[in-house]
């Protein structure tokens, strides 16, 4: 059964935003550590990260 994304618990959304993350800093933008669980944390959600991130990702690609 495939998952979709609005399926996934937390730590899953964390582990795929992160991995996003390091992509889009893989071709050379840097985005700060501001995902919920991390010291600099602002209140967006991980989903929300997650589309800022992806957008990025197109953008740049």
């Amino acid at each position: 059964m495939t998952r979709r994304g609005a399926d996934w618990p937390d730590e899953e959304w964390l582990d795929e935003t992160r991995r996003i993350r390091h992509a889009v800093a893989t071709l050379g933008d840097h985005l700060s550590l501001c995902l919920p669980d991390e010291r600099g944390a602002y209140g967006k959600s991980t989903q929300d990260h997650s589309a800022s991130y992806c957008a990025q990702l197109k953008a740049r690609a």
